[in-house]
């Protein structure tokens, strides 16, 4: 039979003889408040401890003496402040100097391996002294007689026309890449000589491509004028990445390049011949590439053509230019078989003028039209002789017989030379011509036909 003392001896809360599932004593309810006290201390100590140790020193964990902040008085912090800024001074000379070093070592490999190759770099020189202030009005620093106006032709760049006896420079914009590209004006380029390739590829090597560069390239070895030498201005204004991505022209490479070709076009006095950088290019800024053209070439008193590449046989065979109102040509050559009229079925492809790949065209639908601008404000003619030669039209300076249409501001006919007009010949507002180029066809005139009272015949 089991007793109570062996259950108590058998039961998990018997201690010691004393059974404790009985209830808690006084005593052990003491012991547990200050132990659970204890902890709750401690904690706040530990955390106490962890919130302050940035803001203490190990002085007092050590039980050493505190070293107390000296206040600086003020010529001591201006002490402080010139100590700081000659250490400054001292490591960006050094770093200045290390980068000297750098830059003659790397000069010095250079000319070494241009010297063990005979190479002699075609990069024409840059005239630091001239420093630019883009600040100023350039019209201004120039001589009145010495200004130029770009001149717009149609034709082919890499046979360049109106060189006024001089020798010429065809620019063409490339990247540092010393790869020589395939169609465009690439391969128009290789036509005319296979000198521009050659030494593009040979810069590479010799490690004489940076941007801004403008390597002038004689390319009369297989055809030649009687009266000037050919060249082609290689402007690197582009770029290559590790994984082959060509970037977009950068302008400020082009505008060194164009100051370049302008310190060796005065010193040869040599035309300079463009193609419409950019053509065919998204978002690329056409209007600020003319502009720096202007800027560096034009003003400065050098003959400077832009082409727009020919679209049609006939007019691509005659190779003929399109003058300006302001030309001081006496005749018109206007380029036109016999059928001038009619419009060619299949027309020749326009080439991207600073890369690669042929293009297609520029719509051409105001082929057969030949305008002559009478009262028309000089920005307006000029504005719209780009857009005229752009689509495939035709601009005279002058009245003659192969006008089409007469665009008149303020028609006066007293002061019209008349006699000189075939008959047939359109008498149209300014708005006609806005019109057709906006919406891209050649518009019925007789809304817009100006009625004439004249006792000439025309």
């Amino acid at each position: 039979m089991e007793t109570d003392e062996d259950k108590n001896v058998s039961s998990m809360y018997v201690y010691e003889g004393h059974d404790y599932s009985r209830g808690t004593s006084a005593r052990d309810q003491q012991a547990f408040d200050n132990m659970f006290a204890d902890m709750s201390n401690d904690a706040q100590s530990d955390e106490r401890f962890l919130r302050s140790e940035r803001k203490t020193s190990a002085a007092q964990y050590l039980d050493l003496p505190a070293r107390k902040r000296k206040v600086l008085t003020p010529e001591e912090l201006e002490e402080r402040r010139r100590k700081r800024d000659e250490n400054a001074a001292k490591r960006a000379k050094l770093k200045e100097e290390e980068e000297l070093r750098k830059e003659r070592e790397r000069q010095r490999k250079l000319e070494k391996l241009w010297k063990d190759n005979n190479y002699i770099s075609l990069n024409a020189e840059l005239d630091e002294e001239e420093e630019e202030d883009e600040n100023k009005d350039l019209f201004e620093e120039e001589d009145e007689s010495e200004r130029k106006d770009i001149q717009y032709v149609r034709g082919d760049v890499t046979h360049p026309i109106n060189t006024r006896g001089s020798d010429a420079f065809i620019v063409h914009c490339v990247d540092d890449s010393g790869r020589w590209g395939q169609g465009g004006l690439f391969s128009a380029l290789s036509r005319r000589s296979s000198q521009p390739e050659t030494q593009y590829e040979l810069a590479s090597q010799m490690k004489d491509l940076k941007l801004g560069d403008a390597h002038i390239v004689p390319v009369d070895d297989q055809e030649s004028r009687k009266d000037g030498h050919d060249y082609v201005a290689l402007i690197v204004a582009q770029s290559r990445d590790r994984q082959n991505r060509l970037s977009g022209i950068r302008l400020t490479s082009l505008s060194q390049g164009l100051r370049r070709v302008c310190v060796a076009a005065k010193k040869m006095k040599a035309t300079v011949h463009l193609p419409r950088i950019g053509y065919n290019t998204p978002n690329f800024n056409w209007y600020g590439t003319e502009r720096l053209v202007r800027k560096h070439l034009a003003s400065k008193g050098i003959e400077t053509s832009i082409y727009y590449f020919a679209r049609n046989q006939s007019v691509t065979t005659s190779n003929s230019q399109t003058p300006t109102p302001n030309s001081d040509s006496k005749t018109v050559k206007t380029g036109k078989s016999s059928e001038k009229n009619k419009k060619p079925k299949g027309g020749s492809l326009s080439y991207d003028e600073h890369g690669g790949s042929v293009t297609a065209p520029l719509p051409d639908f105001m082929y057969g039209v030949n305008v002559f601008f009478h009262d028309v404000a000089e920005d307006q003619k000029k504005k719209l002789t780009r857009y005229l030669v752009a689509y495939n039209g035709d601009v005279s300076p002058f009245p003659s017989e192969g006008v089409t249409h007469v665009v008149c501001g303020n028609f006066d006919d007293e002061n019209f030379p008349s006699q000189e007009l075939n008959t047939g010949v359109k008498f149209v507002s300014l708005k006609w011509l806005e019109n057709c180029l906006r919406r891209g066809r050649i518009l019925d005139t007789r809304t817009y036909e100006i009625k004439r009272q004249l006792s000439v015949d025309l």
